[in-house]
């Protein structure tokens, strides 16, 4: 019965995501949502997060999304991330990963963006190794594009530390992430083609790019099963992103804020 009901839940977030798959708003958003502890309980919630947009005359919005985490046996939900560990003990695991990376825009957003050909979401596979020494945690991933859009790869790594505040119903937990794209990817979200090119919009041919982000998460627990997640994540990104010229702005915010229900 419980593998039933995990297995309906990533029916649910396989359902829910590709609502969600079009938006360019949700870049930040799984940087609140895995935690720096082995897992211990379940979780499934609703989060909304405000995110502004780097692309030239493309306004900002309010997005929802999931906020899940969940593990079956060796099996993981964890923000977008479904994984299998391949090896896990208390404080390393090494697994495989499927995750969308959310992007792009459509060229009817924005003037500046008129005779642009639109891009989307990318789906994601690769590997993703985690080490926790308590309160801290390091989480690495390299993935690869699957859906033809790029072919293109890319790896992150994260830092976090958790810090419990009060009774420990509160939870503290900074982070920061550096993310690489190779050109393939940059190319995609951020290139100008000859084709698009106009006498305000030249041409443009990015590299490779290491993108920077800060973040910091509140959790905290107001019920048995209920919790809260207030977040707040700035990305800076890397010169051959921001030197696009349909790119307005070298950086974005966004806050988000979210709660769960916790079994």
């Amino acid at each position: 019965m419980k593998k039933m009901k995990w297995f309906a839940l990533l029916g649910m977030l396989v359902s829910v995501s590709s609502t969600f798959a079009e938006s360019t708003y949700l870049e930040n958003a799984e940087a609140v949502q895995v935690g720096t502890t082995p897992q211990v309980h379940n979780s499934a919630g609703l989060g909304f997060a405000y995110n502004q947009n780097i692309y030239d005359g493309v306004g900002n919005r309010i997005q929802a999304f999931p906020l899940l985490n969940l593990s079956y046996d060796n099996f993981f939900i964890q923000g977008f991330t479904v994984g299998y560990n391949a090896y896990e003990d208390e404080s390393v695991s090494l697994g495989f990963i499927v995750q969308p990376m959310f992007g792009g825009y459509n060229a009817d957003e924005s003037d500046a963006l008129e005779g642009m050909s639109d891009t989307s979401y990318l789906v994601n596979t690769g590997m993703q190794m985690q080490y926790r020494l308590m309160p801290f945690s390091m989480t690495l991933a390299a993935v690869h594009d699957v859906t033809g859009r790029t072919g293109g790869n890319s790896a992150s790594a994260k830092f976090a530390a958790m810090v419990p505040l009060d009774d420990q119903r509160f939870v503290l937990i900074p982070s920061i992430t550096a993310t690489w794209l190779d050109s393939d990817i940059t190319d995609y979200y951020y290139g100008v083609t000859h084709n698009e090119a106009t006498s305000t919009r030249p041409a443009y041919d990015p590299g490779t790019a290491v993108n920077i982000g800060y973040g910091l998460t509140l959790k905290y627990q107001l019920a048995e099963h209920w919790g809260t997640t207030l977040g707040y994540v700035f990305t800076q990104y890397a010169e051959d992103i921001s030197d696009s010229p349909i790119v307005s702005r070298s950086y974005s915010s966004a806050v988000i804020a979210g709660i769960s229900y916790i079994f």
